[in-house]
C-alpha cells in the first residue's frame, strides 16, 4: 500500500443519494480516492472494479443491508475495512443477532460530523497499512470577521518522517 493518502479508495454506501455522495465528496476533498453507489447491489458491482480499502456503508437500506454488502465485498477485497453507520441503535442491533459470524465491523451513529467521520477512516487505515499517514492533523482555527466568530476546521495529511 501506497503512503499517500490519494492511493486509499473508499466505497461509501447509502440508498439515499444526497449522503452517499456527500460522504464520496467530502473523502475525496480530504484527498482520498472515493466513490459512491445507492445500493448494496450497486456497491458490491463497484467494488469488483474499484477494490475499496475502506467499505463506508448505512445499515439499512432497500434490497440487501449494509452486513450483507460487507460481507459480499469481504468475498471481492477480504482486507477492506468495514464501517457501518445507522441511524437506528435498536436496530443495528436487532441486524447484529441476525447476522453471526459476520466480520468485524464498527458501527458509528447517524448523524455523524465529517471530522468525526475523517477520524474513523483515519484510524481505519492504520490496521489497513501501519505505516500509513493518514490525514490525522485536525487545525482549528477562528475567524473574527463575523460575530459570533466562527470555527473553522482543516483537516491536513501528515508528511512521512
Amino acid at each position: 500500500m501506497s503512503n499517500s493518502v490519494s492511493k486509499m479508495r473508499v466505497l461509501a454506501v447509502d440508498d439515499e443519494f444526497v449522503i452517499a455522495s456527500t460522504w464520496a465528496q467530502i473523502l475525496r476533498m480530504s484527498g482520498f480516492d472515493a466513490d459512491w453507489a445507492t445500493s448494496g447491489e450497486e456497491a458490491i458491482m463497484k467494488a469488483r472494479q474499484m477494490r475499496p480499502d475502506i467499505l463506508l456503508s448505512d445499515v439499512l437500506m432497500h434490497g440487501i443491508d449494509g452486513f450483507q454488502t460487507a460481507a459480499e465485498i469481504l468475498k471481492i477485497r477480504p482486507d477492506c475495512r468495514v464501517i457501518l453507520i445507522s441511524g437506528h441503535a435498536e436496530t443495528t442491533h436487532s441486524i447484529l443477532l441476525d447476522h453471526p459470524g459476520q466480520p468485524s465491523v464498527e458501527i458509528l451513529r447517524k448523524p455523524i460530523h465529517p471530522l468525526v467521520l475523517l477520524e474513523k477512516i483515519r484510524d481505519s487505515m492504520q490496521f489497513i497499512d501501519p505505516g500509513t499517514n493518514p490525514p490525522s492533523r485536525v487545525a482549528t482555527r477562528t475567524t473574527a470577521d463575523s460575530a459570533p466568530a466562527t470555527t473553522v476546521a482543516t483537516v491536513r495529511a501528515q508528511p512521512r518522517l
